[in-house]
């Protein structure tokens, strides 16, 4: 539900990623995913969002905090990273 909101609010897409978890998975299995959904949304964004020209951010709390702050680092082309505690 915050997801609708912050769309609302911001007027932006929002892309929730559903990342693979450990044990299951072992590491870094939930970055490349993370990774390979950011990367999409980078090469997609005109269709997304209908404007080439929009921004492209990675935000998260807690786990996926910290899975924004790394692919943040991994992936060209970011504009913005947040992290955040509820």
């Amino acid at each position: 539900m915050q997801s609708v909101s912050f769309c609302r609010e911001c007027d932006c897409v929002v892309v929730n990623v559903e990342y693979r978890l450990a044990p299951e998975h072992k590491y870094p299995a939930c970055y490349l995913d993370a990774q390979a959904v950011v990367q999409w949304c980078i090469s997609h964004k005109e269709s997304l969002a209908n404007n080439q020209d929009c921004k492209i951010g990675v935000a998260g709390d807690s786990a996926g905090g910290n899975i924004a702050a790394s692919v943040s680092h991994m992936v060209k082309g970011i504009d913005y990273q947040v992290s955040y505690t509820i």
